[in-house]
Order: C-alpha cells, then structure tokens, then sequence
C-alpha cells in the first residue's frame, strides 16, 4: 500500500494509476482586482467632467483616458455604482443594488 503522503489517481488514457504532484496552494478568486469597466465607463470626451463629478460624489475612482472606470474591489465596485445609478440585474447581495431613490431610474452621475 502506497504512503498516505502521497496521493494518486487513474489515468485513462494511459491506463494506469499515476502520482499526482501538486504544485503549491495557491489562493484564487473568482476576480481580479483591479478591474477595469467598460461599462461603467463614459465616453473619452467625457473623462475631465468624470471625474469631477465623482469627486464631488465622494467616489475614489480612478478614469482611464479612454473613459474605463478602475474598480479597486467589490466593496469599492458597489460603492461607486449605486452612488451613480448602476446596479447589477443578476447579482446578488454583495453587488450592486438597484437604488428606489433614484427617480424613473436616472443616473445621478453624468448627462448622456
């Protein structure tokens, strides 16, 4: 019987049982922070206005020349987009929350 320490599996297309060497643990998640939106995003034309207007908003968040918002972690992610109206339809409570304050679901941020 092999050693507990070591750990082995069946492998089909070689049709014998083979060691498994693990590589180190390593932590994952399922994003990538930061993540950079598009569709959070405003047009390039727009960056100036952007990001005054979420400075006055109280939002840390940084705009990309080409209008990409930079969303730091998903605390910071939800923060920003209920502050100007965006809210994820298929999210759950950790995201983006639709916000009944905001009338005939307007955004609070910038004029299209």
């Amino acid at each position: 019987m092999p050693p507990r320490s070591r750990i082995f599996r069946y492998d089909s297309k070689t049709d014998e049982v083979v060691e498994v060497i693990n590589k180190a643990a390593r932590k994952t998640t399922n994003a990538k922070w930061p993540i950079l939106s598009d569709a959070a995003g405003v047009a390039p034309s727009q960056v100036g206005e952007a990001r005054q207007k979420f400075a006055d908003l109280g939002l840390n968040t940084e705009v990309m020349r080409d209008g990409r918002v930079v969303f730091t972690s998903a605390s910071h992610r939800k923060k920003h987009c209920e502050a100007v109206g965006l809210y994820d339809r298929n999210g759950g409570y950790g995201d983006p929350q639709r916000n009944r304050a905001i009338e005939g679901g307007e955004s609070q941020g910038l004029t299209y």
